[in-house]
């Protein structure tokens, strides 16, 4: 039986490489909406500053004499975290290789799988953020009426959710999540398909809007996952709720997460090789002189974090 040795121990440039463009690709929006921040060890920390940093009302007046009247200084809660690890493998056969066009078709393919495995559970994490269940009382409240029916305020229930986050935050929200499904009864809606045909020009032409939606960017996430993987094929959404969600979050239109800008969710992520968060190893099988198979492993250490709750909004039952 004989071992990986050092070189196939190290991480794989090339693959690690193909890991990293292959996680840009895609319906997924967790990394949309939960920025990343990188950090240099397993262990991290972020600050939530609390209500004190609203106005209130002070005694200023001072008495002759007197000491100036003190005024509280925000407080900010630390809270700390660990990174997780998580690691797959994928592996193939020197058959593979003889029968793909590309000798290294079995080995990016191979790469590519494990990503793409590994982006469901980002994505299913971050989703399982945003149900509404688990929002407090003051960060949600259902719609007027169902989006399918005739008579909609679907207008109005977008803007009393901006109004109600920017008081309780006061940010304007920047985004207006809406699951796959929603989509087509909000496009289909009496009262937005009045909206739309007289601002957008070609709106037979289009699918989903190009510019913001009553000021905010929508976001549609298409993540699919197959319910039934050992049986009849059967896809399904991985957002499947019944709510959309306006929120902020910092990275909206591309920089980085400095781990203190306000959001509802964040990702900490450390790297594994340079700036990539992952590590991709080729070795062979200990019994490769048997079975001629070559296994690829991919180190991947990321962990998600509810940062600020008060940074997303539900709006419920939008249909039924």
């Amino acid at each position: 039986m004989i071992g990986p040795n050092l070189s196939e121990l190290l991480p794989d440039p090339v693959l690690t490489n193909v890991a990293t463009d292959t996680w840009k690709n895609g319906g997924w929006v967790a990394d949309r909406l939960a920025p990343v921040k990188r950090v240099p060890k397993d262990k991290y920390r972020w600050a939530t500053w609390d209500a004190s940093v609203l106005d209130v009302t002070y005694e200023a007046v001072r008495s002759p004499g007197a000491r100036a009247n003190m005024v509280p200084r925000p407080a900010k809660t630390w809270s700390e975290g660990v990174i997780k690890e998580s690691a797959l493998r994928v592996e193939y056969s020197q058959e593979d290789i003889d029968n793909s066009i590309s000798p290294d078709e079995p080995r990016v393919t191979g790469t590519q799988r494990i990503v793409n495995a590994l982006q469901y559970l980002v994505e299913k994490a971050i989703h399982t953020k945003y149900l509404a269940s688990g929002f407090a009382a003051g960060n949600k409240e259902a719609a007027a009426a169902h989006w399918h029916e005739s008579t909609t305020y679907i207008q109005s229930d977008i803007e009393d959710a901006k109004m109600k986050f920017f008081k309780r935050t006061g940010i304007e929200a920047n985004y207006l999540l809406m699951p796959r499904h929603i989509w087509p009864i909000f496009a289909a809606s009496s009262e937005i398909k009045t909206l739309r045909v007289y601002t957008e020009p070609g709106l037979l032409a289009k699918g989903l809007p190009e510019g913001p939606i009553f000021g905010l960017q929508l976001i549609v996430p298409g993540a699919r996952y197959d319910t039934l993987p050992t049986g009849t094929y059967t896809p399904a959404f991985v957002w499947t709720d019944n709510d959309v969600w306006i929120g902020y979050s910092p990275t909206l239109n591309g920089g980085t997460w400095d781990g203190v800008a306000p959001c509802a969710f964040g990702q900490f992520e450390a790297t594994l090789l340079g700036e990539s968060p992952f590590a991709v190893r080729e070795y062979q099988s200990p019994y490769f002189a048997e079975d001629k198979t070559y296994i690829i492993t991919a180190d991947f250490r990321r962990t998600a974090e509810t940062i600020n709750a008060e940074y997303a909004y539900a709006i419920t039952a939008v249909t039924a």
